[in-house]
């Protein structure tokens, strides 16, 4: 056993230097680092000198993950970015694929095909939990491949930017297809070009225009067209059905 002693400025430099230390040891050990800060001397106890031979990368195992495996693999370790989250629904349960919520940082739905970008998943290992309940908070596991940085700290698109609406009839509605559950997308399509097309609420009960609230259709319709361009004549919006997949 042997003992480096190495002087670095931040945490990140250190962390790096030390994966690079497992590179050439079996065994490696902090035994000593900052009392305050980050800037000081790191010293390592390390042993049995690794043989040289050529290693996967780890971003080669991130990649793999979610794929079937193909060819001979051996065990390996990763870093999973991890990201608390609010659940905003009462139907997401562990392992559930989620998105988050317009307009929010931290708030997360169930991901379907009608609904979000997806982000990750809940927290596996809860056990015991069948459906999380609202306003609960978990651990979101990311998606490999969506962040970058080192661990502890990371930057990762999907959380730090979510989408910002680029004119205020577009952001009524975002919040409007949230509030119903309505994928977006679909929405503004099927409100564009279907004669008699759909509206539908995914797991909240709408079976008519009469159960949006007061002025919402009128406003529905006046934010298409100032987001579109286009006019639509009275008879394409009684042509058009409000609906939920109950």
């Amino acid at each position: 056993m042997k003992t480096i002693s190495k002087t670095f400025s931040a945490l990140e430099d250190a962390e790096q230097y030390h994966n690079e230390l497992y590179e050439q040891y079996n065994c490696v050990k902090l035994i000593h680092s900052p009392l305050s800060g980050e800037e000081g001397m790191y010293v390592w106890e390390v042993e049995n000198v690794k043989l040289l031979t050529k290693k996967k990368p780890q971003m080669e195992t991130i990649q793999t993950l979610g794929k079937i495996l193909e060819g001979p693999q051996e065990r390996d370790c990763i870093h999973i970015a991890l990201f608390p989250c609010i659940v905003a629904e009462d139907d997401i349960g562990p392992g559930d694929e989620v998105a988050l919520v317009y307009k929010t940082k931290n708030h997360i739905k169930k991901l379907s095909h009608h609904y979000g970008k997806p982000i990750g998943i809940v927290d596996p290992f809860i056990k015991d939990v069948w459906n999380l309940k609202k306003g609960q908070q978990v651990w979101v596991l990311l998606n490999p491949g969506s962040t970058t940085g080192m661990r502890h700290e990371f930057q990762c698109d999907a959380i730090d930017n979510p989408p910002v609406a680029q004119s205020p009839s577009e952001d009524w509605l975002r919040a409007f297809a949230d509030k119903w559950n309505f994928n977006y997308d679909e929405m503004i399509e099927e409100a564009r070009h279907s004669e008699g097309g759909y509206a539908t609420a995914q797991g909240i009960d709408l079976h008519s225009r009469t159960e949006l609230d007061a002025g919402d259709e009128e406003l529905f319709w006046e934010h298409i067209s100032m987001l579109t361009g286009q006019t639509f004549t009275q008879e394409h919006k009684e042509n058009f059905g409000w609906s939920c997949t109950c």
